[in-house]
C-alpha cells in the first residue's frame, strides 16, 4: 500500500506526544508504520517496550521535528523506493537499517530482525 509522508509523520508525531517526547524518533515512525500498514508485527509488545525507553532529552512537547535518525530512516526509505511510490515496507526497512534502538525493541519482543529485513526486501523486490 502506498503511503503519504505527511500522514505518516503526523501519526508518528501523535505517538511522540503520547510518550511526551520532544522529537519524532525512529520508534515513533515504527509505530505509525505498523498501525497504518499490515506488516504482521506485534504492535502491542513494541509499544510496551517503547514506554520503558529512557530518553532524557525528550521530556517536552516543544518542537516535534524528526530526529536525525528518523530523518535518515526516511531518506533510506525513499532510496529503497528508487523513484517508485513509497510503501510501508520501504519505511520499515529504512527504520530497521538506521536505528539500533528499534532493532533492540523488536528483539526484546522476540522478533528476528534479520528475518524481518529479508521478508521486507523480498516483498519490495518481488511484490509479494
Amino acid at each position: 500500500m502506498n503511503i503519504n509522508r505527511d500522514t505518516l509523520i503526523a501519526q508518528a508525531r501523535d505517538e511522540a506526544k503520547r510518550y511526551h517526547h520532544k522529537y519524532i524518533r525512529t520508534e515513533h515512525l515504527l509505530i505509525a508504520v505498523l498501525h497504518s500498514g499490515d506488516l504482521g508485527l506485534d504492535v502491542d509488545c513494541i509499544q510496551a517496550a517503547i514506554a520503558f525507553l529512557r530518553c532524557p532529552t525528550c521530556d517536552a512537547e516543544e518542537q516535534m521535528i524528526l530526529s536525525a535518525s528518523a530523518q535518515r530512516a526516511w531518506e533510506l526509505a525513499e532510496s529503497y523506493a528508487d523513484g517508485q511510490l513509497l510503501t510501508h515496507e520501504h519505511v520499515l526497512l529504512g527504520i530497521l537499517h538506521s536505528s539500533l534502538t528499534v532493532r533492540k525493541l523488536l528483539e526484546s519482543c522476540d522478533m528476528e530482525v534479520s528475518t524481518i529485513v529479508a521478508d521486507l526486501e523480498g516483498k519490495i523486490r518481488y511484490g509479494k
